[in-house]
């Protein structure tokens, strides 16, 4: 009889010939016996630093960029993005992240050195989408499959970065793929929820329970942002929401992404980070398997204006570390 992972590996390859490069991954970890656990959830770290403007270095919540949890994370992605507003609350034009420079620093190591390697340098995975709907969804298919066991579900709490002007409103809708690990046949769950303010709003959890029938492997998670009501533009812009996910039932119960709670906090991912297979964002792979976060391991995050004589606004970078828990 197959072991589980076999028949994630099995499906996944039947319903996409292009992951062979993740079944590869999933064989050499096996083979190294490196941070293979029972259960796998996503993960993304998240921050959002304010860069300034004279040039002085920005440094992320140090409470952030940690595992603060009880297992290993494999941190697989880099993604980076401007946020939709400043911190005076004013429009970003996202194109100005061309002038920031970002330095990571692990185990007193710099990467890519100790000198600000410019944002652009940085992308190394293709992530464009159409022209028809680049600005306005963000798309992640995980490395390592979640499993929504029977009676699971998911808590998927969304939240836009502003008020709508006036009396409009726009549409959020959160939505995952996946296969039945019994069946083999797709699934598709899918949610939307209209927003006429800032205010934190959980999607009908019924809308992401299997039918109880079998689990499920979720292979992909897609965010997508309306234009405004009132709009004629029908472009939507996905930087304007804000996204969490939490899977209720078996796994760790855990929210997959985690940001600042202390300083500025920021319950919900910017969901332009969300973005590591098709969005807006910045996106970095690290070499190899990535690494590997042990418990109360972490990492130093600081950004820095390249060229302070050019005025370009007050400029808020979202960044994140993206990857899976695994319970080992």
């Amino acid at each position: 009889m197959d072991s589980l992972h076999d028949t994630i590996v099995r499906q996944l390859l039947e319903q996409n010939p292009e992951a062979q490069h993740e079944v590869d991954y999933l064989v050499r970890l096996a083979q190294k016996n490196y941070c293979d656990g029972i259960i796998e959830e996503p993960r993304l770290y998240y921050d959002s630093l304010p860069i300034n403007q004279a040039g002085l270095e920005t440094r992320g919540d140090p409470d952030v960029f940690i595992n603060g949890e009880a297992f290993p994370v494999r941190l697989t992605h880099l993604v980076m993005a401007a946020r939709v507003l400043d911190q005076n609350g004013a429009v970003i034009d996202e194109r100005f992240v061309q002038r920031v420079g970002l330095r990571l620093t692990f185990h007193d190591q710099n990467y890519m050195n100790r000198l600000f390697t410019p944002l652009p340098l940085w992308a190394d995975v293709p992530i464009a989408a159409g022209d028809l709907v680049g600005r306005s969804v963000a798309a992640w298919r995980f490395g390592r499959p979640p499993i929504l066991s029977a009676r699971d579900t998911l808590q998927v709490t969304v939240a836009l970065e502003r008020v709508p002007a006036g009396n409009a409103t726009r549409d959020v809708t959160v939505s995952f793929t996946g296969i039945g690990l019994l069946s083999k046949r797709p699934y598709f769950f899918s949610a939307t929820v209209t927003l006429a303010n800032a205010v934190a709003t959980v999607l009908d959890t019924a809308r992401f329970r299997p039918d109880g029938t079998e689990p499920v492997a979720l292979t992909d998670m897609t965010v997508h942002c309306s234009a405004l009501s009132t709009a004629n533009d029908p472009n939507g812009d996905v930087r304007e929401v804000r996204v969490q996910v939490r899977q209720v039932g078996n796994g760790t119960n855990a929210t997959w992404f985690q940001g600042p709670i202390t300083i500025n906090p920021l319950p919900q991912a910017p969901a332009q980070l969300v973005g590591l297979r098709s969005g807006r964002s910045i996106v970095h792979k690290f070499p190899g398997d990535g690494l590997i976060w042990e418990p109360g391991e972490g990492i130093t995050m600081a950004m820095q204006q390249l060229d302070p004589a050019i005025t370009s606004g007050n400029i808020d970078v979202c960044i994140g570390l993206a990857g899976y828990l695994s319970v080992t």
